[in-house]
């Protein structure tokens, strides 16, 4: 069975830095828990100088910031937010939809809204950080942008100052024309329709997401993806991590796939010798992916 996350979203609540003991009741120098009320295990086990960031806290700082922001760019005024919270409140994604603030991507002509995600977590998983992202008006689909390029993060040290936040948000808006760029570089890659299927068996994939993403770009669901480039191999991946009803249990698997498969996608735009390797046919698929637990590829 595929392994489900716990997802919820409940993010008012506190969390606490204890210290941690030992079988001697003793108490482990350097070592401390983070603790929800009401949950016996610790989140996460972190060091004296781990600072802790309630979840509340970086929403509000989220919502002053878009606030704030939406002053001067009206479009940013109506948003649409969702949080998950994973598992008992060890990591946290929250994600903002802006409706009205919509760019196109360059040579293609999609439109896509501008979407910004907070992350955080209580276990030194993710550091505080900010992604820029789109949703494509056709269908939904969420897109990510190229990480190092577009995203804010910050340590949760003792000096972190969660202020931050309103300068990433104006920085993710200020970029988010430029970050669509790299979609037109995809949709420039052209590949026949058997040579698609090729890129999606070298691109790492499990071999049950690999099939889920061969079914859409075997059948495209929407007239505006049926030219084979390399954009509409992304817009396949992301239709399937979208809308498959397994994914959207894996959130985080999801997100970090999506992520993984634009930085590959991109990077073979940019460099044929790469571009190159990922037309050539594995001679055994299964070398290619590492092979996960069953996932259903349906949408029933």
């Amino acid at each position: 069975m595929p392994s489900f996350q716990k997802i919820s979203s409940d993010y008012d609540f506190d969390v606490q830095k204890l210290p941690l003991r030992g079988p001697d009741s003793q108490i482990i120098k350097g070592l401390f828990g983070t603790f929800r009320e009401g949950v016996s295990q610790p989140l996460g086990v972190v060091s004296d100088r781990y600072k802790v960031v309630n979840y509340r806290d970086v929403i509000g700082g989220m919502d002053d910031a878009i606030e704030k922001a939406s002053s001067t760019n009206k479009a940013m005024a109506d948003v649409e937010r969702s949080v998950s919270i994973i598992g008992n409140g060890e990591r946290m994604r929250a994600r903002y939809r802006f409706p009205n603030l919509i760019a196109k991507v360059p040579k293609v002509g999609d439109e896509i809204a501008l979407v910004l995600e907070a992350l955080s977590s209580h276990d030194r998983s993710n550091r505080l950080k900010f992604l820029l992202g789109g949703e494509r008006l056709v269908c939904t689909n969420g897109q990510t942008s190229i990480e190092k390029q577009f995203s804010i993060s910050r340590l949760h040290s003792n000096r972190l100052d969660i202020s931050f936040i309103a300068d990433a948000v104006q920085k993710a808006a200020s970029k988010f024309e430029e970050s669509l760029k790299v979609f037109g570089l995809l949709a420039d890659a052209m590949v026949t329709q058997e040579q698609g299927r090729t890129v999606i068996k070298n691109l790492g994939f499990t071999k049950p997401v690999r099939e889920g993403i061969e079914t859409v770009w075997n059948d495209p669901t929407h007239t505006e993806d049926s030219e084979r480039n390399l954009y509409n191999v992304y817009n396949a991946t992301t239709q399937f991590l979208t809308e498959n009803e397994t994914m959207k249990k894996r959130v985080e698997y999801a997100a970090d796939t999506n992520r993984d498969a634009l930085g590959k996608l991109n990077k073979a735009a940019r460099t044929p010798d790469y571009f190159s390797k990922l037309l050539i046919m594995p001679v055994d698929t299964e070398t290619v992916v590492n092979v996960e637990e069953a996932v259903d590829v349906s949408n029933n």
